[in-house]
């Protein structure tokens, strides 16, 4: 009976890791963005690792054989991941505001016309899901973002490690 209702306890604690965290009020932007702190144990660089093992297999001819495979991984935090994955969307948005910027004017017939984007700004990202499963928010631009009941927006700024709260404007 124990055994099965640690079992049952266990369940519900892999079941809850997974949850996104629930954000009603600043103190819980704060609580989930401490994980982001720069300079955090958690946040703190490592050295490479290598990683080496013997794994037997099948030559060409069905005899089996040893190999040696190695290889050098490197530990990446949550505030790693999230950066990398903002600087592809950054970088997006930079590279469709200097298309924007040189998109000729082309007539025709008799009409001037400009080429359409070739860049959605605002589509989807990889480090969406991320950012929404790990802090509750969502992403604006290269910034995550949080409405709160309280009538005010909150945006965090990966970089500078910076949250400002402006007024939820109506829409």
């Amino acid at each position: 009976m124990e055994r099965e209702l640690a079992r049952r306890t266990q369940s519900e604690l892999n079941r809850q890791r997974f949850e996104p965290p629930v954000i009603r009020t600043a103190s819980d932007i704060k609580r989930v963005l401490a994980q982001l702190e720069p300079n955090s144990r958690l946040n703190v660089k490592t050295d490479d690792v290598t990683l080496a093992t013997n794994m037997i297999g099948t030559d060409a001819n069905n005899r089996s054989q040893t190999y040696h495979v190695s290889a050098k991984t490197k530990t990446s935090s949550a505030r790693d991941v999230l950066i990398e994955g903002l600087n592809v969307v950054k970088q997006r948005e930079e590279t469709a505001q200097a298309i924007r910027d040189r998109r000729a004017v082309v007539a025709v017939n008799g009409k001037e016309m400009k080429s359409p984007p070739v860049i959605a700004e605002n589509s989807f990202s990889s480090v969406d899901p991320v950012i929404s499963r790990t802090l509750g928010g969502y992403r604006s631009g290269y910034f995550i973002q949080w409405d709160l009941i309280d009538g005010f927006t909150y945006r965090y700024d990966i970089y500078n490690h910076r949250l400002t709260r402006f007024k939820t404007e109506a829409k």
